[in-house]
């Protein structure tokens, strides 16, 4: 009977995939808290949606929430079924301080911007960013298009020559960069 040599490709490849497979039932069971963001807006608008900060009338003035409040170590988003809010069609999963880093890279790209005053009676901000984005296969090795990317390129240029439209991509990239550092 035929058997599979010592420490051929398929055992390693074995081990590596049983190291990893331990890691993640750890993470999912409990070693490491989790935040975990369900998205149904995406298929709306294609981007995913971190919220950052909000509007607290008990203390009249905006506190951190999201992204830069979580005390968890892993953070998830479900990508909800347009069509069925019971169920996904992806989940993503990042650990904290990698996304945070991430979303300063993308910000400072032009890839990601801030949006203020919405949901919760206008009083939440978020950092958007186009799904497209947030894959490692394009996170630093992409092309930009005059003419189609012209935002992008707009926002980068606003971010790099800090133009007062920037302000808060400026400011929560700051933010971001004191909590990662």
């Amino acid at each position: 009977m035929p058997r599979t040599p010592e420490k051929s490709n398929f055992d390693l490849d074995l081990d590596f995939g049983q190291q990893w497979e331990s890691r993640v039932c750890r993470m999912l069971e409990g070693e490491g808290s989790v935040e975990v963001k369900a998205d149904k807006m995406w298929a709306k608008t294609g981007n995913l949606a971190f919220e950052y900060s909000r509007y607290d009338m008990n203390v009249d003035d905006e506190i951190l929430t999201g992204i830069m409040a979580t005390k968890a170590h892993w953070w998830c988003n479900v990508i909800v079924d347009p069509q069925n809010e019971e169920s996904h069609v992806a989940i993503r999963i990042w650990e904290v301080a990698r996304l945070k880093k991430i979303l300063m890279h993308l910000i400072s790209q032009g890839r990601a911007w801030c949006k203020h005053g919405i949901g919760d009676g206008g009083r939440t901000n978020i950092i958007c960013v186009p799904l497209e984005n947030l894959t490692e296969g394009t996170l630093f090795d992409y092309e930009l298009n005059l003419e189609k990317d012209f935002k992008t390129i707009r926002r980068r240029k606003a971010f790099q020559q800090k133009w007062d439209s920037s302000k808060h991509e400026r400011a929560i990239w700051e933010t971001l960069k004191f909590t990662t550092d």
